[in-house]
């Protein structure tokens, strides 16, 4: 039999979904820890990026074990404000987004006559019932396009299913930079509004009918089930394993770390460069959007370069020779290192330190 007879309109095989870690199962910052960084840097679970708390307003986010009941035992995003903004200034905003890399959604034809229609689709709680808003843009942000929803009951999970107009007008990444921006708001001033209906030459987050959820101390707001699709109709919610998941978010983001482990353990394999300097040799798992940056968390006293001894940590480290699929780290300031000897980079059973291997759009 075809297969088409076999699932009948269904036509495009493979993902559907655009979005990754649209379960929110993954969280490598955060391992469902709470953080309440709102600059535009931090992530609420794996490639939802919380844009801003942009205000006077600040708020607990996290992953939590909270999901409807169409998708048990999965995970939500939850943000709890701790301190209000009752009175937005123009240039506030309290946003999180989902950045789509150029590549994976250039099919769609934004920016060009042929733009198809998409939608979105996801789970939604929260304790300020009221009308609230998701905007499509593009990664330049000088397009936007806002849609209104209510929230209908106070604490009590909602589907929510938006059809997407896809936008003719406008540049929009087709590479592995930027390409469509779709914003969760939970409140934003006039400066990011705009009227419902059509899109602007502007970065958009909500319309003028937006609530603002930091107008309430306590007030809480979740998603779930996160999902853009190709075609004006919602499918069920695409779930993957969580190893397919995982590998998708590395593309952007992976850490060098004792993945758990409660001793020592090995993280990497080296040389020496000098009698004071070492050469570690780092695969990624695998290749990175971009040639990555790097960030290190934690003490360096948990960590050591290892032979037939312990010989200590290092007093710097820095990147080296870094591509999109491996890099080197380099270690200047260990003692007693025999340049005879190859060596293992180790780190203690204490799980402070870590380095951060970054290409997030």
């Amino acid at each position: 039999m075809p297969r088409s007879k076999i699932i009948g309109v269904q036509t495009d095989f493979g993902r559907r979904n655009m979005f990754i870690n649209g379960s929110l199962e993954i969280d490598q910052r955060h391992e469902y820890g709470i953080t309440s960084q709102g600059n535009g840097s931090d992530y609420l679970g794996d490639r939802l990026n919380i844009e801003g708390l942009s205000g006077g307003g600040g708020a607990n986010m996290q992953v939590v074990t909270d999901s409807p009941n169409d998708l048990p035992n999965m995970r939500s995003a939850k943000v709890t404000v701790t301190s209000t903004d009752t009175s937005l200034a123009v240039g506030d905003y309290y946003t999180l987004r989902h950045i789509i890399e150029g590549v994976n959604c250039k099919h769609l034809g934004y920016g060009t006559s042929n733009a198809k229609t998409a939608t979105l689709s996801f789970y939604v709680k929260s304790s300020v019932t009221g009308i609230f808003c998701v905007a499509v843009g593009n990664g330049a942000n000088n397009r936007g396009r806002p849609y209104e929803y209510t929230i209908n009951s106070a604490n009590t999970w909602e589907k929510k299913i938006i059809v997407v107009t896809g936008d003719t007008s406008g540049t929009y990444e087709t590479g592995t930079g930027r390409g469509i921006i779709i914003r969760w708001c939970m409140g934003a001033g006039s400066n990011r509004q705009s009227p419902v209906g059509s899109y602007s030459a502007n970065e958009v987050h909500a319309s003028s009918n937006q609530t603002n959820l930091f107008a309430t101390n306590g007030a809480t707001f979740q998603i779930a089930g996160l999902q853009f699709e190709k075609g004006s109709s919602a499918t069920v919610f695409e779930r993957l394993s969580v190893n397919e998941d995982l590998i998708l978010c590395q593309r952007y983001f992976w850490i060098l770390d004792e993945k758990g482990a409660t001793n020592d353990s090995v993280l990497a394999w080296g040389r020496p460069e000098a009698s004071t300097e070492m050469i570690w040799w780092v695969p990624y798992p695998c290749e990175m959007r971009a040639v990555p940056s790097i960030n290190v968390n934690g003490s360096s006293s948990d960590v050591y370069a290892n032979s037939v001894s312990n010989i200590g940590t290092y007093t710097s480290q820095s990147l080296l020779w870094p591509n999109r699929k491996r890099a080197a780290l380099h270690w200047t300031g260990v003692s007693s290192v025999n340049t005879s000897y190859s060596y293992d980079m180790v780190a203690t059973g204490s799980r402070t330190w870590e380095v951060e291997f970054r290409a997030e759009l």
